[in-house]
């Protein structure tokens, strides 16, 4: 079904019945009538001038719609233009936010693989230093056992029998 509203419906059904009314009483439109116009006055049918003036009223508003739909059209290209440039706008802000927050994120990434690597070679290092103490007490340790040992050795030979000391 066609898209029409109920106004130009009504605009329709006007405009065909003041037509019938025009074709039903057209020769009543064209007797001739004494018309004054203040400064003259003549022998005009009072019909055929009614309805001219109101052919020029409905011309003039035509022009006036026309001119609205026009002027409309123009601001709805003016507000799109618009629209667009806002939205190219936001979509750079957008991409720059998004490019400042990567940046960001790598900016911090490299932060947390530096002190990550400083703290990998802090551990290294503190291990190390903790081997090498360890390695120094065991040292430390199987020197003194072996001293206890070699003293004890030398405090048990003279005391076994079969054992000469040695001169």
């Amino acid at each position: 079904m066609l898209n029409i509203r109920i106004p130009t419906l009504v605009m329709f059904a006007i405009l065909a019945l003041t037509s019938l009314f025009v074709v039903l009483n057209w020769q009543a439109i064209l007797a001739p009538t004494e018309l004054s116009f203040g400064i003259a006055t003549m022998k005009l049918p009072l019909g055929m001038v009614m309805l001219s003036l109101l052919t020029l009223i409905v011309a003039m508003f035509l022009i006036y719609i026309v001119y609205l739909q026009g002027q409309a059209l123009i601001e709805a290209r003016r507000f799109a233009r618009d629209l667009r440039a806002n939205q190219e706008r936001a979509d750079n802000a957008e991409a720059s936010r998004f490019t400042e927050v990567h940046k960001l994120i790598r900016e911090e990434m490299a932060k947390l693989a530096s002190q990550e690597a400083e703290h990998h070679a802090a551990s290294i290092a503190a291990l190390e230093l903790g081997r090498r103490e360890l390695d120094a007490r065991i040292g430390d340790t199987v020197n003194t056992v072996a001293a206890y040992v070699g003293e004890l050795e030398d405090r048990i030979e003279p005391i076994l029998p079969g054992k000469q000391a040695n001169p």
